[in-house]
C-alpha cells in the first residue's frame, strides 16, 4: 500500500527500501494484537487500548518532523504512509475515498439514524499546507424528505478552529473568522453549512471533521472524516526550496528563506518560474520585491508543488509587461497536472488590453490560489472551461482533460481601466470562498494609453460580470464581497453549456466535453454567506442559461445568508430559470426610486420552465418612493413556471406605491402563505433591531418583542437564520429575535 502511496505521489522508492527504513526506525502497523487486553495485576482493563489515538498518532508525526533531518525527502511519506495504516482505509483512498473515511476506533455515525443515512466524502484526505479539502455529503439520504439537499440542514466543524493567518482577533477571541462577505469578521472559517463544502487547513498537523445533519426533528453526528496536513518545510526540505530575489540574491537561513534552500537572483518571472517551478518545488519570491514578465510563465510539471513568498512587508509584485497571460497552470499533454499552490503575491497586468492573471492551459487538479491580489487585469482568474473542452473535442493530444478541485480562496481583485472579470471560473468541486472583488462599474474599458477598447464587433468594450460560472459541478460560492460589476453585468452569472435538441451541444467544440461537463447541468451549488454592493447593474445574481438563445439547464442551487444592498438602478437580487432552487435567509436591502424585486422567477428560452423553487425567509426592504406595484418580493413572469412556495418572507417599504409580496403571470401550482401582507408591507413596521435600518447592517434586522413578524410563519424546513441561530419558532424574515 505504502509503495502506491508514494508512486502516487511521484517518489521513486523500491519497497525494499520502504521495509529497510520501517525496520530502522522502529515502526509497525497499528492495530489489535492477541491477547492484548489480558488482565494485568493492580491493572485497569480498556476495552480497547487504542483510544486517546489521535494523541498517539500527533506525537509520531513530531516524531517524523524531528527524524526528518537525517532521513531527508524520504521520511515525510513514510510517515505518511504510517499513518494511513493506522488511520485510514483502504489503500488508495486517495484517489477513492469511502463515503465516510474511517477514524480510530471504529468510528462509526450516531443518532438517529434509521431517519438520516450520512455520507461524508471527502476530496482528499492528505497533502501538504495549505491543504484544500472540498467535502461532499449530497449522497445523504431521509425518510422525511425527497429533497435532502435542500431540505436537511448540514452543519460542518473542520476541526480548525484557528488555522487562519487572517482575522485571528475580536469580536470572535480565538476565532480565525473571514474579512469578506455579508457577516465579515463573524463567520467563522471552521464552520459551514451546506451539503457541500469546503476547507483549507494552513496549520500542519491531524484534523477531525464533525457533520450533524438534522430533518428539525431527527440528527445524526459524525467525526470520523481525518485530515493529515502534511509541514511544507518536510515535503520542500534543503534544495526542493528555491528563494528568488529580484535586486538581491537572498540567503538561506536569513530573512524568512528557510534554512537549506537554493536561492536565486532572477528579476524575470517568467524565467524564474521555468527554471525552478517544478515538481516537489517550492518557488519563494521576496516580499517587497517587483518581477516583470513579458510573456506568459507556464507550470506544466505535476505537484506536489508551491508558488510563494517569504520574508515580511508587501507582497512580490509581478509586473506584466506584455499583452500577455501572467501565470499559466498546465498544458494540452498535461491533463493530469495537479497538486500546486499559488499564494501570497501580487499581479499587476499595467493594464494591458489583453492581460490574464492565472488560468489553465490545461487540464487542472487540486489547484488552490491564496491570498493573492491581481489588479489592472482584463481578467483576474480564468480557469474556464473552453480550453478544457476544445482540448477534450479535438483529435491531437490526449484528453481527459477537466478541472476538478478548484480552491480561490482570500484573494482580492482591484479593478483597472481595462476590467472586464473578476473571474471567470468553471469545474467540479469547486470552492471560491473569502475573496473580495471589486470590479469599479465600468461601462467603456480603456488600454493603460487610455484608448478605448473595442470589441469583436468593433463596438465600445464594456465591463462585465464581477464573476462568472460557465458550468459548476458542485461547487460553494461562500463569504465573497463581490462589488460594482460593469455595464449592465451581475456579481454572479452562473449558467450551462448549451444544449441542443435535448442533448449537450457537441457542434460547439469548446461547449461540452464528458470529461469536465458530465451530463452536462450545472448543478448541487451553494451561493451563501455573501455581499454583493450593486452600482449601475440591474441585476444582481442569475442562475440560468447565458441567454435567450439557448437552452441550458441548472438545478440543485441554494442561495442563502447573502446580503445585497441595492441602487437607485437596482432591479432584482435573484434571477432564477432553473429547477430545484432554494432561496432562504436573504436580506435585501437599500434601492432607490425604481423597480424592486427580490426574486424573479421566469424563463429565458429554450430550456425546461422554472420548477420546484422554494423562497423562505427572506426579509425585503426600502425606505425609498417605488412606483406603484414596483416594489415586489416575488415576481413570477411566465405562465410556464411551476410549483412554487413563497412562505414567510417579510417585507416593508413604507414609501413605496402598493407594494406587493408576489406577483404572479399565471404559473400553476403556486403556494403563497404565512408572508407580510400587502398591507402590512406599506403600513406596519416590522420592529427590527433599528429604525431606521441602515442597510449595510445586517444586525438592523433582528426582530425584537412585539414585532408581528415573531411566530407568525408557517412549517418550513429552515432550522436557522441568517446569524446561524437556531429557528425556536416559526417567524417571518432572515433573522430571529
Amino acid at each position: 500500500m505504502l509503495l502506491d502511496i508514494l508512486k502516487n505521489e511521484g517518489s521513486k522508492i523500491l519497497q525494499k527500501r520502504i521495509r529497510t527504513l520501517t525496520v530502522y526506525m522502529g515502526i509497525e502497523a497499528l492495530y489489535r494484537k492477541p491477547i492484548n487486553s489480558k488482565r494485568q495485576p493492580v491493572r485497569l482493563v480498556f476495552s480497547y487500548l487504542l483510544r486517546n489515538f489521535e494523541m498517539l498518532l500527533a506525537r509520531l508525526y513530531r516524531l517524523w518532523i524531528q527524524l526528518g533531518a537525517l532521513l531527508g525527502k524520504v521520511a515525510s511519506p513514510i510517515a505518511l504512509g504510517i499513518l494511513f495504516c493506522g488511520v485510514l482505509t483502504p489503500a488508495g483512498a486517495t484517489e477513492h475515498p469511502p463515503k465516510v473515511a474511517v477514524g480510530a476506533g471504529g468510528c462509526s455515525t450516531t443518532g438517529a439514524t434509521n431517519a438520516i443515512t450520512l455520507s461524508n466524502v471527502p476530496a482528499r484526505i492528505t497533502g501538504v499546507a495549505p491543504l484544500s479539502v472540498f467535502f461532499d455529503a449530497t449522497g445523504t439520504t431521509a425518510r422525511a424528505t425527497t429533497r435532502p439537499f435542500h431540505d436537511l440542514e448540514y452543519r460542518w466543524d473542520f476541526g480548525d478552529k484557528t488555522g487562519s493567518v487572517l482575522n485571528l482577533s475580536p469580536p470572535l477571541v480565538g476565532t480565525s473568522t473571514w474579512n469578506a462577505g455579508s457577516r465579515a469578521g463573524f463567520s467563522s472559517r471552521n464552520t459551514a453549512t451546506g451539503p457541500v463544502s469546503a476547507h483549507v487547513y494552513e496549520t500542519p498537523g491531524i484534523y477531525n471533521v464533525s457533520l450533524d445533519i438534522t430533518d428539525g426533528t431527527n440528527t445524526v453526528s459524525n467525526s470520523c472524516t481525518r485530515i493529515i496536513v502534511q509541514y511544507p518545510d518536510l515535503v520542500f526540505a534543503n534544495a526542493n526550496t528555491i528563494c528568488v530575489g529580484a535586486t538581491s540574491e537572498p540567503t538561506q537561513g536569513q530573512g524568512g528563506c528557510p534554512t537549506g534552500a537554493n536561492t536565486a537572483l532572477q528579476p524575470n518571472f517568467t524565467a524564474a518560474i521555468s527554471s525552478y517551478a517544478k515538481t516537489g518545488k517550492r518557488l519563494l519570491f521576496k516580499r517587497g520585491d517587483k518581477f516583470t514578465a513579458a510573456t506568459t510563465a507556464s507550470i506544466t510539471a505535476t505537484g506536489p508543488g508551491t508558488v510563494g513568498s517569504f520574508g515580511s512587508g508587501a507582497l512580490p509584485i509581478i509586473q506584466m509587461k506584455g499583452n500577455s497571460d501572467t501565470l499559466i497552470l498546465s498544458s494540452r499533454s498535461t491533463p493530469k497536472f495537479g497538486d500546486w499552490r499559488v499564494m501570497d503575491i501580487e499581479l499587476d497586468g499595467m493594464g494591458s488590453s489583453v492581460s490574464h492573471g492565472i488560468g489553465p492551459g490545461g487540464g487542472v487538479t487540486q489547484v488552490t490560489t491564496l491570498r493573492l491580489t491581481m489588479r489592472n487585469l482584463e481578467a483576474a482568474i480564468g480557469f474556464g472551461g473552453d480550453l478544457i473542452n476544445w482540448w477534450n473535442n479535438t483529435p491531437d493530444g490526449p484528453g481527459g482533460h477537466t478541472i476538478d478541485q478548484l480552491a480561490i480562496v482570500d484573494s482580492t481583485v482591484i479593478y483597472g481601466p481595462n476590467t472586464a472579470y473578476g473571474g471567470y471560473n468553471a469545474g467540479n468541486r469547486v470552492a471560491f470562498m473569502g475573496n473580495n472583488i471589486d470590479n469599479g462599474g465600468i461601462q467603456i474599458r480603456h488600454d493603460a494609453q487610455g484608448n478605448s477598447l473595442l470589441n469583436s464587433a468593433g463596438n465600445p468594450a464594456n465591463g462585465s460580470h464581477v464573476t462568472r460560472f460557465p458550468y459548476l459541478g458542485k461547487a460553494v460560492i461562500s463569504n465573497n464581497s463581490l462589488s460594482r460589476p460593469g455595464f449592465d453585468r451581475l456579481h454572479i452569472k452562473l449558467h450551462a453549456p448549451f444544449w441542443i435538441a435535448g442533448v449537450p451541444d457537441v457542434t460547439d467544440k469548446s461547449n461540452y466535453s464528458y470529461a469536465l461537463n458530465g451530463d452536462g447541468y450545472t448543478k448541487q451549488i451553494i451561493i451563501s454567506d455573501n455581499k454583493f454592493t450593486d452600482y449601475l447593474n440591474p441585476w444582481s445574481i442569475s442562475i440560468g442559461p447565458q441567454d435567450s438563445a439557448n437552452d441550458a439547464r441548472l438545478k440543485d442551487i441554494i442561495l442563502e445568508r447573502n446580503l445585497h444592498v441595492t441602487t437607485p438602478t437596482s432591479q432584482a437580487a435573484h434571477v432564477i430559470r432553473a429547477q430545484e432552487v432554494t432561496s432562504r435567509n436573504n436580506l435585501f436591502m437599500g434601492g432607490g426610486s425604481n423597480s424592486q424585486t427580490g426574486v424573479v422567477i421566469n424563463v429565458d428560452g429554450g430550456e425546461p420552465p422554472a420548477s420546484n423553487v422554494r423562497v423562505y425567509n427572506n426579509t425585503q426592504y426600502s425606505a425609498d418612493a417605488v412606483p406603484s406595484n414596483q416594489f415586489i418580493m416575488v415576481d413570477i413572469r411566465d405562465s410556464r413556471v411551476s410549483n412554487i412556495t413563497i412562505k414567510n418572507n417579510l417585507a416593508y417599504a413604507p414609501n413605496a406605491q402598493g407594494p406587493l409580496l408576489f406577483a404572479n403571470a399565471g404559473a400553476a401550482n403556486v403556494v403563497v402563505s404565512n408572508n407580510s401582507t400587502n398591507a402590512q408591507i406599506k403600513n406596519t413596521a416590522p420592529g427590527w433591531a433599528s429604525s431606521p435600518a441602515l442597510p449595510s447592517i445586517p444586525a438592523n434586522f433582528k426582530l425584537t418583542a412585539g414585532s408581528y413578524a415573531l411566530g407568525a410563519g408557517g412549517s418550513v424546513p429552515v432550522f436557522s437564520d441568517f446569524f446561524l441561530q437556531s429557528r425556536l419558532t416559526n417567524d417571518l424574515g432572515a433573522s430571529e429575535k
